[in-house]
């Protein structure tokens, strides 16, 4: 049973801490190239559809290359 609550314990911890270097690594993105999702229309809509939320979020700017972007957005 110890060996069980220590275990526990220990993936908790690991995980909190990936999360909260994920978080610092988010917290510079600014620029975010928007990629290819798919090749149907469904996903034509999508991509459609997370660049018009993007372009209201005033935390982000959409560049038109990935070598401009911070970060880039596939699917």
């Amino acid at each position: 049973m110890k060996t069980y609550f220590l275990v526990s314990l220990c993936v908790l911890l690991l995980t909190t801490s990936v999360l909260a270097q994920n978080g610092q690594k988010l917290v510079g993105v600014k620029k975010i190239y928007l990629g290819e999702l798919g090749r149907s229309e469904a996903a034509d809509l999508v991509r459609e559809k997370i660049r018009l939320r993007l372009m209201k979020v005033e935390r982000f700017s959409l560049v038109e290359s990935a070598e401009k972007a911070d970060a880039i957005l596939t699917g």
